[in-house]
């Protein structure tokens, strides 16, 4: 009798401290101290949205994706060689695709043309009701983020915060850029003209576009197969892509769909035919919803000398040719009426 009570006793009070940490790391500091919540892109979004705020004569292009996007694009060479005002809502894959749309439908503006280059882990994944560093970071960011997420699940949210991970938070919080006003320090960045990559999750990266900027070198050398040759869609996937084309028709909005970035490895090779069949049938995946996705995966592919540090992330060089091959694309479409 004496062991079992003292089994329950240990077992109460590991419970107790671990609600303890729990509490003390989610309650009493500020942002809340999750242990896998995402802090950084709270401040990438209060920048993006303020470029999108700005007025402009010319037709606003949005590009919204995870950090394919990001990383990929230089909005500054769109802009000076096109008729396009390019806004990049580029940010982090670990986001699921109904927060990308719930993002498009609250900044869209009407007449809008928007492009999605979505990483291909969107077109499979489920609803997020069980990613719990997509709900813990809903949590940590406040400000109204939480009405992105199913409350019956915040509670397991808080129970993943493993007790090891939310005592090393006590002593060790992620380290974050406390800036009372990130608008104004970017402004002042942009009209110095002092811009220049400041690290992966640094607001101070990214240009007045929206990119990220500056990032030299080949920093990955692994493989990335991409997708699978028996890729099926999402019930997720499609409803939510339903929801986007309602809103977009209601606004006079144009969505496209278009290939990610890849690269060229021994998993994902323009000289293996198992590559060409990955994407013919996604393409007819895709057809069987009368979804359509334009370009040539190939024009986005490229050299590992071109990836920054993942297999989606495109370094400063890799960016300018990625941009380029995306004018070509929209010069194309305009050629066939379906952008003006």
């Amino acid at each position: 009798m004496r062991q079992i009570i003292l089994f329950f006793g240990i077992a109460g009070g590991l419970l107790l401290i671990h609600f303890g940490l729990i509490l003390i790391n989610t309650c009493y500091f500020d942002p809340p101290r999750f242990s896998y919540a995402s802090l950084w892109i709270k401040n990438f979004y209060i920048i993006k949205d303020h470029i999108n705020s700005k007025p402009t004569n010319k037709q606003r292009l949005l590009i919204v994706s995870g950090s394919n996007s990001r990383f990929s694009f230089n909005g500054n060479i769109i802009d000076s060689q096109t008729h396009f005002a390019p806004i990049n809502y580029g940010t982090h894959v670990g986001l699921p695709i109904n927060f990308h749309i719930d993002k498009i439908i609250t900044q869209a503006h009407e007449g809008d043309i928007i492009f999605l280059p979505l990483e291909f882990n969107y077109y499979t994944n489920k609803e997020p009701f069980e990613d719990y560093a997509y709900i813990q970071s809903m949590l940590a960011w406040g400000n109204g983020y939480n009405k992105y997420i199913n409350k019956e699940n915040i509670l397991q949210a808080y129970l993943e915060n493993k007790p090891w991970d939310m005592l090393k938070l006590l002593f060790k919080p992620q380290k974050i850029e406390n800036d009372p006003n990130p608008i104004a320090t970017m402004e002042a960045i942009w009209v110095k003209g002092e811009q220049k990559y400041a690290g992966a999750t640094s607001y101070k990266s990214l240009n007045r576009y929206g990119d990220m900027c500056g990032h030299i070198g080949n920093k990955y050398f692994g493989n990335e197969r991409y997708l699978k040759s028996n890729l099926t869609l999402s019930p997720f996937f499609l409803s939510e892509y339903n929801r986007l084309l309602e809103f977009a028709a209601s606004k006079n909005i144009k969505i496209f769909l278009i290939y990610p970035v890849t690269l060229e490895n021994p998993s994902f090779s323009l000289k293996d035919p198992q590559t060409f069949a990955k994407i013919e049938n996604l393409k007819a995946e895709l057809k069987k919803h009368n979804i359509e996705i334009y370009g040539d995966f190939r024009d986005f592919h490229f050299e590992r000398k071109y990836f920054f540090d993942t297999a989606y992330h495109l370094n400063e060089e890799g960016a300018i040719l990625r941009t380029q091959a995306f004018i070509k694309l929209l010069e194309h479409m305009q050629q066939e009426g379906l952008i003006p």
